[in-house]
């Protein structure tokens, strides 16, 4: 089994690329176009970013690529909104496991969204980010090197409280989240796009191609 393992493994890789790029084929998106991907949602209701401030972002970026919105179990209504926010054209990734994920993360130019599982699955692959934080701490879950950038909010005491649920009320509840600016996160997705270049040139290439 150890022996066969890793053929089994490449030849999944290649049937996920595969599902992808015809997928991509099929969407419109040209060969080799600049993907701007974006997820929306957040495993904590915590950690989640504004919806409408996604929608902002990637509609800054459209002129920089093709936005993907991704989305997980329970989350395609999530991502759907925030593409019908936008005013700028863009495309709901299908349905996909974990290996299109990880094949379509490798098309991408960057991936910007909250701390989640797929946003470590992209520095893993060595893909761009762009990463909301609030109650988590990007001293643990965001690598100290690489094209990734991180944005929260500054000045508040509850910051990386670790809570799934904000338990403060009224103007201080999710001010972790609602301090952030779009204005920040498209500041910070710029540079990254500016200095890998559309296309992810100057980056090492994702260790599934």
């Amino acid at each position: 089994f150890a022996i066969t393992t890793p053929l089994v493994t490449h030849q999944l890789a290649q049937r996920a690329r595969k599902v992808v790029e015809d997928w991509l084929r099929a969407s419109g998106v040209a060969s080799g176009a600049p993907i701007l991907a974006c997820l929306p949602a957040g495993s904590w209701p915590s950690k989640t970013w504004i919806p409408e401030r996604f929608a902002l972002v990637m509609d800054d970026l459209a002129s920089e690529g093709e936005v993907i919105w991704l989305w997980g179990p329970g989350e395609r209504a999530l991502a759907e909104s925030c593409r019908a926010r936008m005013r700028h054209p863009s495309r709901l990734a299908p349905a996909m496991g974990w290996q299109e994920l990880a094949a379509l993360l490798c098309r991408s130019s960057i991936l910007v969204g909250n701390d989640s599982g797929p946003k470590h699955v992209a520095v893993a692959l060595g893909v761009p980010t762009v990463t909301v934080f609030g109650p988590t701490h990007p001293g643990t879950w965001h690598p100290p090197e690489g094209p990734h950038a991180v944005v929260e909010a500054a000045g508040l005491e509850c910051l990386h409280c670790n809570a799934n649920v904000c338990p403060l009320p009224g103007e201080r509840h999710m001010r972790c989240m609602r301090d952030v600016t779009e204005a920040r996160v498209i500041e910070a997705a710029r540079a990254l796009l500016g200095g890998t270049g559309a296309g992810a040139e100057g980056r090492t290439p994702c260790a599934s191609r």
